[in-house]
């Protein structure tokens, strides 16, 4: 706990001396030169494949690899200085302090720019996640919707369909076939006749 407390105040401490270090250092070395070219490079890169999840994890993992290439080029460019000084790469020994130059200009940016990448494409990914979960909600509810409006229109169909048989079978009820009709005017004639037949017997007695 004690050794965690430490790094952290240490690593606080580095990054509050920072810009006073950055006021040391001379951008316009060549060597300064190509490290902010590659730094241009690589956020270049993450903001035009901020599109594609893919191509962003790829350019993130690169530049976690090169993080952790940061004690190799450390050694590599002290055991070089003085090379480096003779053919003008550097204006001054930035590696005095051992690490703190590649720290500065390499570790640091990094650092912080594919942090703020890495928040971006976990944002970019939510939002996609929460739009799919929208779409998907959406199709079910219409497809609900759908089945509903089916159930609703087949119920509808079969109570018209039992109205209309009822109607029909009303209809045929009430209406009488022309046989029927037939032998109903049958019956009138022979009642009728009957009356008749009672009327003539009558007026026969009477005349006697």
């Amino acid at each position: 706990m004690i050794q965690l407390s430490t790094a952290v105040l240490g690593l606080w401490g580095f990054i509050k001396d920072l810009p006073e270090y950055y006021k040391t250092v001379s951008f316009k070395d060549p060597l300064c030169a190509v490290i902010l070219s590659i730094h241009a490079v690589m956020i270049v890169g993450l903001i035009l494949s901020m599109k594609s999840a893919l191509g962003s994890l790829v350019i993130i993992f690169i530049l976690l690899g090169f993080s952790y290439l940061t004690s190799w080029i450390d050694e590599f460019l002290r055991s070089n200085v003085a090379l480096l000084l003779e053919k003008k790469y550097i204006s001054t020994d930035y590696f005095f302090v051992k690490g703190k130059f590649v720290a500065a200009v390499w570790t640091v940016p990094i650092f912080f720019y594919t942090v703020f990448f890495s928040l971006c494409l976990i944002l970019t990914l939510l939002k996609e996640i929460l739009q799919e979960c929208r779409k998907r909600t959406s199709k079910a509810g219409s497809s609900r919707n759908s089945r509903h409006e089916e159930t609703e229109g087949e119920m509808s169909g079969s109570r018209t369909t039992e109205k209309s048989a009822a109607n029909n079978i009303h209809m045929h009820g009430s209406t009488s076939s022309p046989n029927e009709h037939s032998r109903h005017d049958k019956h009138h004639g022979g009642h009728n006749k009957h009356y008749a037949g009672h009327g003539t017997h009558a007026n026969h007695k009477h005349g006697k």
